[in-house]
């Protein structure tokens, strides 16, 4: 029998039955189908193997073969006639190629970090179905685009291709019928056309886009990419292939963490769920309340660990296992440190989202043509709501509003140190801009403001409960050393209530204030509540686990660990002097970003001061304690959860149970655009009695 055997990235099975189909028309276009085979750096492979039997059937089958024969011996023929042709082109024209291992080593990281005109986007190494999506700017300068290899596992995917990141064309792809099979890799080799290669070099660019195929369910994996191009000179970043080793997709020194093994990571999964369930304080409160299985949660992240190859990846999962708890206070720590989970660059706006759409809410840096009102639609060719939602299944957040606000915050911080944003005006077609990006922290925390409305009415913002941390580390950390971190706001909210303390109303503006020190909370209760008949803050209960009597503040623990009960305990107000209650009316504007500490004082307000008017959306509903509880044995990622569950005054549980506004107000594009602020215009409202 005869076997002919085309192991060729670069022909479809179709290409190669026509080309035995007309042997004629193959054998005259060996240069462009056959010349890959000749050069060093090549991966694809064409043998041919025959094997001739003396069975009666043998002999038939080798006289049907005879055809196949005649042209394999002609196509042979061709490729000699043609190899000097060339090699003379290559000494004419040296070939250059860019290579990137797309796993976070050093290659890749040359390429994204030591060329500014060079960057991938929302590179996790793994891509789910409008998730995820990587997208390169090669500078080609004018050179000729030759061939492009990447390698991807055996998923439904598209490659595309442009010159301006406007207009894309398909390269290749992968039908998302086709039998998928995750865990195998292959390496794809695809060509250009003489209009695609103008273009780049009309450009100087060749943008290359790679993401999963419409209604895919696959995980899929880019390990990595090649861009061949023929240039006199090199292109930046360009190197020749000789000088380029192509056995190994990623360099060795991309290994400074060792990369888990399946049995690791689901060691590290089992010991998470194990501690989850034994030490956090919510774990049957939540399945109560909110259905939530952490057994589920355990059983969808062991599924995903075939999709997971890197430290990156499987920091990633840990971190959709975690906000699958619906604990805003939890977070992961990664174990390892890598450019893939750096995020040191930021959006120079915040973001909002209205009847899930994506809008500009406020300017914080240089925007360009960018304003308050401009709809959102991508950034640096990735659609503005895949990267939300990548973000949002990595996010914390004790309600799903507060998840959501926690998300529309962590999406503007990224790796990318250039933004190209495309947006759409009401009235006017889409348009592109690039905007520089905020580098590092911000300014700082947003000082507290207060001034005199119209008609008597006192406005008075506290962006958050935190203390001053420098102060706090410097002294120690004890409950003296808090007294004095808090010292600077204290004396700045009396000056405040001094000054607004003739006027009839006032508006507490607590909108997107995250938290802090319950201590700034007892003492802004003394202002605005009549501590005296509730001196009750909130009450405390403590999870009791040796995971928590491990750590040094909760050495005690050991001793509730052998308590028949452990029932909760009450905190007291802390005592102030000096402080005059307010005596107008009262209305605070509160949002989903209220959290932590300020949802503590929310609930305390309530019941404190019962006639408080809330204007706003419900708040975050997050209380408890959050502690580093857990370091997984393998990965040395670092967990921390809630274990202590927190109620208010009147004996309501908080965590996760958000408050109703008096006065709900939902935000439009219009107020947007117009600047208005229509939380403030509806207390004013409820101030007037219109």
């Amino acid at each position: 029998m005869v076997e002919v055997r085309m192991n060729r990235a670069s022909m479809s099975r179709p290409n190669l039955a026509a080309a035995v189909d007309a042997p004629v028309a193959f054998l005259f276009a060996p240069a462009s189908l056959w010349r890959r085979a000749t050069e060093q750096h090549c991966w694809a492979q064409a043998r041919a193997s025959i094997c001739v039997g003396k069975s009666k059937t043998g002999k038939k089958t080798m006289k049907a073969y005879k055809p196949y024969l005649l042209s394999l011996v002609l196509v042979t023929l061709g490729l000699l006639l043609n190899h000097t042709a060339l090699r003379a082109a290559e000494t004419a024209a040296p070939s250059a190629c860019l290579a990137i291992a797309c796993d976070g080593s050093p290659p890749e990281q040359r390429v994204l970090f030591d060329q500014s005109s060079t960057w991938i986007i929302n590179q996790t190494r793994a891509f789910h179905t409008n998730r995820g999506r990587a997208v390169y700017r090669l500078p080609v300068g004018s050179a000729q685009l030759e061939r492009l290899q990447f390698e991807c596992n055996l998923a439904p995917y598209r490659l595309e291709f442009s010159a301006d990141d406007t207009h894309w064309e398909m390269l290749a792809s992968r039908a998302g019928d086709v039998a998928s099979k995750p865990q195998e890799f292959t390496t794809q080799d695809v060509g250009f056309t003489a209009a695609q290669g103008e273009a780049a070099k009309g450009s100087g660019y060749a943008w290359l886009r790679f993401r999963p195929a419409e209604g895919s369910r696959e995980f899929l994996q880019l390990r990595r990419l090649q861009l061949d191009v023929r240039a006199a000179e090199l292109p930046p970043g360009f190197v020749r292939p000789s000088s380029l080793p192509m056995a190994s997709a990623s360099s060795p020194e991309s290994a400074k963490t060792p990369v888990c093994t399946r049995a690791e990571m689901g060691a590290d999964l089992d010991h998470l769920t194990a501690c989850v369930k034994r030490a956090w304080a919510y774990a049957e409160d939540k399945r109560a309340w909110l259905g939530l299985d952490v057994d589920a949660l355990h059983a969808a992240a062991l599924r995903e660990l075939d999709q997971v190859h890197d430290a990156d990846g499987f920091f990633f999962l840990v971190q959709e296992y975690v906000g699958g708890l619906m604990d805003g206070h939890a977070g992961v720590q990664a174990g390892h440190s890598s450019r893939g989970i750096s995020t040191p660059y930021q959006w120079p706006f915040v973001v909002t989202r209205l009847d899930r759409r994506f809008y500009i809410k406020a300017i914080e840096g240089e925007c360009g043509p960018l304003r308050p009102g401009d709809e959102l639609l991508s950034v640096n060719g990735v659609a503005v709501r895949d990267r939300f939602e990548t973000v949002l299944a990595r996010s914390t957040g004790s309600t799903p509003a507060g998840r959501e606000h926690r998300a529309l915050g962590t999406m503007r911080w990224g790796a990318e140190s250039q933004l190209r944003f495309e947006a759409t005006r009401a009235g006017g077609t889409n348009f592109t801009c690039e905007v520089p990006v905020l580098r590092g922290k911000t300014a700082g925390e947003e000082p507290i403001r207060w001034k005199k409305l119209a008609e008597h009415v006192g406005y008075l913002r506290l962006p958050s409960f935190s203390q001053d941390m420098a102060v706090w580390e410097k002294q120690g950390r004890g409950t003296n050393a808090l007294q004095a971190a808090l010292q600077a706001k204290k004396a700045t909210l009396r000056q405040a209530f001094t000054e607004l303390k003739d006027t009839r109303a006032l508006i507490l503006d607590l909108r997107g204030n995250g938290g802090g020190s319950d201590a700034l909370g007892h003492f802004l209760g003394h202002f605005l509540c009549d501590t005296e008949a509730h001196p009750i803050y909130y009450s405390l209960w403590i999870r009791p686990s040796e995971d928590l009597a491990a750590l040094p503040e909760f050495a005690y623990v050991k001793q509730m660990l052998a308590a028949a009960s452990n029932p909760p305990g009450q905190v007291r107000l802390l005592p102030e002097k000096g402080v005059q209650r307010y005596q107008g009316k009262l209305a605070v504007l509160m949002d989903e970003g209220c959290f932590s500490a300020c949802d503590c004082f929310l609930n305390y307000l309530c019941v404190a001061a019962p006639q408080t008017v809330f204007v706003g959306r419900p708040n975050g509903a997050g209380a408890g304690a959050p502690r580093p509880v857990v370091t997984l044995p393998h990965s040395k990622m670092v967990i921390t959860f809630c274990v202590m569950q927190v109620w208010n005054p009147n004996g309501q549980l908080i965590e996760s149970r958000p408050l109703k506004p008096s006065v709900p107000v939902k935000w439009t594009v219009d107020d947007l655009r117009q600047g208005r602020d229509p939380d403030l215009e509806a207390a004013l409202r409820h101030f007037s009695g219109h």
